[in-house]
């Protein structure tokens, strides 16, 4: 009896753990026809979700039958999804379709739901109707094959939906509600948006409100593809040996009414074996020449022997322009370099970079010039023959943040935060990295401009960034041998623009705000000479060290450090808190004997006391200083 006993709670406990572990069938299955992008009907399946306590981990399994229910046929499984919804693209017009669902959880799968039937012959939802026509400007006759697109202004890197001109020039079709780009081209003829614009940040947007039935009209010019001209010549030494160079050519005449590309307003080519080169350039393009030879014992230069970007001769392409013959000058020889890495700071992968060394208080800032490209397979870069002097280094990437270089390995877009590296006759300077993080560009704004100095001059190599309202860098980039610079993939926003370069005071644009109607934006930066860097007194003889207390201070927030070196030698100046951190470094050079001044910052400390020390040959000195908010 007991046995039997035992036998009947175990079969009741089996039959009750099996009914536990039941999975719940979906209910309430619809299903409706709704309008699809491209003009075409979907079919949208909708049910009741599960009891997500009981059931936390499930999936729903969609069965579909060409025809009605009643009609002969099988069901085939055609998707498996955790959300209770389904949108059908794989439907004909005028076909009839039957769907059920089933909820699949551990190896297990429930009952069907009810079984729905649709004919698939009218959408459900109310749309917007597009028409109209796209002829020739000129002469008003109708375009056939004409392809009009309409991009939705929330799927900008999604297809757009399209229709084709029948022989009249007419389109028509359906769209969802919403705002679009419209856009329209021809076989012969040049594309444009709506209306009359070249861009898509330029397009007059059309929105399209449920129901609405809206035409738009085209008039297309007729496409003139402008003349090809070539400028032909050659690299030489003086003594007329044939040299390897790249040669970059800058076009000037288009920057002010056209979007610039991505790599700037420049295109480079190299020499052959034979130091000739060529240049295809559209008619009355006007070309600026910047020749950097592949011997680093030759000196870099504009054609015909200029040394900036506002002193080089401009070539205005009329014709085929022949015997542009280049002539490079030597330049002292010094066994020095630098040499490290670039790499992706979260995957680290070899980058392919431009590295720039620019040297400290150069004239006509000259330093930025200095520069290599590092080699994609391996990241490794080397400059070398750099006149003796101070340096900062600056890695920049397409796609990355650039960055100037720091002994800890952190990266900061401020050459003032960045550590200096001296470089004599003989020194080879290695194992100075750069590690860059990605951007995410996933919008489609864009900020350029062009970056200049006091007196209207045009600053290469100079680093631009966009900042949100967060602090953080969305985008940066580093301005092209005319000045000019172009950060894209932005989103919608408010922002500040920052551009920072060596020997220039740090320039800041504030209130940078790209919105859906202004998304396109045109930002000249202008830097000013920095006057608070590291400036000799050229009338007092110093005789000794000496490390003044700065003046004011207590401070809020800036305060100036003054300090004098009897002779020439590596100096730094740091700043620590109280238990003895280092929170900047204010100089890390060689420098001349003289008298200095160095403003210190505190904006981003908290209150307290401070120590900062001077380091410069045997000499060292420390004093304190109070920063008080």
């Amino acid at each position: 009896m007991k046995r039997l006993l035992f036998l009947l709670v175990g079969v009741m406990f089996f039959a009750a753990s099996t009914s536990d572990a039941q999975i719940n069938s979906p209910k309430n299955l619809h299903a409706v026809v709704v309008s699809s992008m491209m003009n075409s009907l979907s079919v949208v399946l909708t049910w009741d979700n599960l009891d997500a306590t009981q059931h936390s981990d499930f999936n729903f399994v969609i069965y579909k039958k060409k025809g009605a229910i009643a009609d002969s046929g099988k069901f085939e499984k055609i998707w498996m999804t955790h959300e209770n919804k389904f949108l059908d693209l794989r439907v004909e017009f005028g076909k009839k379709y039957s769907y059920f669902v089933t909820a699949f959880s551990n190896n297990q799968e429930s009952i069907p739901s009810e079984t729905v039937e649709v004919e698939v012959n009218q959408a459900n939802d109310i749309v917007a109707k597009a028409s109209g026509t796209v002829f020739d400007e000129a002469s008003l006759t109708p375009l056939g094959r004409a392809k009009v697109q309409f991009w939705h202004t929330s799927f900008m890197n999604g297809l757009p939906s399209f229709a084709v001109t029948d022989p009249s020039g007419s389109f028509n079709l359906k769209l969802k509600p919403g705002e679009y780009f419209i856009f329209a081209g021809a076989e012969g003829y040049s594309p444009e948006f709506y209306d009359n614009a070249q861009f898509m940040q330029q397009a007059t947007k059309v929105t399209f409100k449920s129901g609405d039935s809206i035409s738009v009209n085209f008039g297309l010019k007729k496409l003139v593809l402008p003349n090809i001209f070539t400028l032909s010549g050659s690299v030489k030494d003086a003594a007329g040996n044939a040299q390897k160079a790249l040669i970059t050519a800058v076009t000037t005449n288009r920057k002010a009414n056209h979007m610039p590309e991505p790599g700037g307003h420049s295109f480079s080519v190299r020499t052959d074996e034979l130091g000739n080169f060529k240049i295809f350039a559209r008619e009355n393009d006007t070309l600026v020449l910047f020749i950097n030879p592949a011997e680093h014992s030759l000196l870099k230069q504009y054609y015909n022997n200029k040394t900036t970007f506002d002193a080089a001769e401009r070539i205005v392409v009329s014709q085929n322009i022949t015997g542009v013959d280049i002539t490079l000058v030597s330049k002292a020889v010094y066994a020095n370099g630098v040499t490290g890495v670039v790499i992706d700071s979260a995957t680290s992968t070899p980058l392919k970079a431009i590295v720039y060394a620019y040297k400290k208080k150069s004239p006509t800032h000259q330093g930025s010039r200095n520069f290599v490209l590092s080699d994609s397979l391996t990241g490794s870069y080397a400059i070398s023959n750099l006149e003796p002097g101070t340096y900062y280094l600056l890695a920049a990437a397409r796609g990355y943040s650039p960055s100037f270089f720091k002994y800890d390995g952190t990266s900061t877009r401020n050459w003032k935060n960045a550590d200096s590296i001296v470089i004599t006759e003989n020194t080879v300077v290695d194992n100075i990295n750069f590690a860059l993080r990605k951007f995410n560009a996933a919008g489609n704004a864009i900020v350029y401009g062009t970056i200049v100095d006091g007196n209207g001059k045009n600053v290469e190599g100079a680093v631009a960034s966009l900042v949100d309202e967060n602090g953080e860098v969305v985008n940066s980039t580093v301005s092209d041998l005319d000045g000019s610079f172009i950060l894209e993939g932005l989103l919608s926003g408010s922002y500040q623009l920052v551009s920072s370069t060596v020997d220039y005071s740090d320039a800041g644009i504030n209130n940078v705000t790209l919105e859906s109607a202004n998304n396109y934006l045109n930002i000249d930066v202008v830097l000013s000479a920095d006057a608070l860097t590291s400036i000799k007194s050229e009338t007092n003889i110093v005789t000794n060290y000496a490390l003044s207390q700065n003046y004011p201070n207590p401070f809020n927030p800036t305060t100036v450090i003054n300090y004098q070196l009897p002779s020439s030698g590596f100096v730094t100046v740091k700043v620590f808190n109280v238990i003895g951190k280092e929170v900047a470094t204010l100089v890390n050079e060689f420098q001349q004997s003289g008298n200095y001044s160095k403003e210190f910052s505190a904006g981003e400390l908290n209150s307290g006391v401070y120590f900062y020390t001077i380091k410069a040959g045997n000499f060292t000195a420390t004093k304190k200083m109070i920063f008080l908010k």
